[in-house]
């Protein structure tokens, strides 16, 4: 509705994600630099390098009272912007070495009492069980599988879209939010019929269609 998307872009402005402008008493709303960072630094994932696993297991064991609840959350959204992701409750898992930023980032936070680090070289169990459960890997899976049937669509429509470079645009940014939950899983533990290089090359495809027209910044 218009009130819930008036709040929303409320929200925004004060947190900081946009700007508001007045033209002719009419409000137009903007990215701000901070919104705009924020993408690009979302879409870097575009362009990461694969991982290389060197065969141990990290293993991160928190526990909180309920009065440093902040801290937790904080902690939380910290980790999963590393890759590591969440096991059991109070236990998160990564495939790749992070140990100075998990060092950094608990000293930072203070947490250190709160927390503990472990590198490990041998599992009895299934490293692709652990990845379907710490990352939902199924539905990353299905989004990527989403993302295909979208850009094929887009692109068999492309001439005559009324605005075809914007919604490439929105796609790409769609592309970019899998990345983000993409832990980068090694071979062995990834799901089967795994589409994340066929999602790639539809990106690739996506991104020559509008090379010269699409703000760089953000591609």
């Amino acid at each position: 509705s218009d009130k819930k998307f008036r709040g929303v872009l409320g929200k925004l402005e004060v947190q900081g994600w946009v700007n508001k402008e007045i033209h002719d008493k009419k409000f137009t709303y903007k990215l701000s630099q901070q919104g705009r960072s924020w993408i690009n630094q979302l879409l870097k994932k575009i362009h990461q390098k694969e991982l290389i696993w060197d065969k141990k297991y990290r293993i991160i064991i928190f526990s909180f009272p309920e009065r440093k609840r902040q801290l937790r959350d904080k902690l939380r959204r910290e980790l999963r912007a590393l890759g590591f992701g969440l096991y059991e409750r109070g236990l998160w898992v990564s495939f790749y070495n992070h140990k100075d930023d998990v060092v950094r980032l608990a000293e930072n936070l203070g947490a250190n009492q709160n927390f503990a680090y472990f590198e490990a070289d041998f599992l009895a169990g299934s490293e692709h069980e652990i990845s379907k459960k710490a990352w939902r890997m199924d539905q990353i899976k299905s989004e990527y599988k989403k993302f295909i049937t979208e850009a094929k669509k887009l692109l068999l429509k492309f001439q005559n879209l009324k605005d075809p470079h914007y919604q490439i645009k929105k796609l790409i940014l769609a592309f970019g939010l899998i990345l983000k939950q993409d832990p980068y899983p090694p071979d062995k533990t990834s799901p089967k019929n795994w589409s994340k290089n066929e999602a790639f090359k539809w990106y690739q495809k996506l991104r020559d269609n509008q090379l010269n027209k699409i703000d760089e910044t953000i591609c």
